[in-house]
């Protein structure tokens, strides 16, 4: 608890509340990795916004770049699903 003046503010974590789940591939956030995720992912690639930076970071090395194209490409044909 931080008390000043008239304020309180009593702070901490909620517990049992995560973020959403990583899904290398994911590239639209929907839970699926599927040729919908294409866009996204050539977007991601040409510095747009991404639904999520670790979905589109598909090689998982902290950036989004070509380096992840084949690993993208894999995923797609493989038939990989979201945990």
């Amino acid at each position: 608890v931080m008390t000043g003046g008239a304020f309180e503010l009593s702070g901490g974590f909620w517990p049992g509340v995560a973020g959403p789940a990583i899904c290398r591939g994911d590239c639209n956030c929907d839970g699926l990795i599927d040729f919908a995720d294409i866009d996204p992912f050539v977007a991601a690639l040409s510095g747009g916004t991404p639904c999520s930076v670790d979905n589109c970071d598909v090689n998982g090395d902290g950036v989004i770049d070509f380096n992840d194209i084949d690993p993208f490409v894999a995923l797609l044909s493989s038939g990989a699903t979201c945990p």
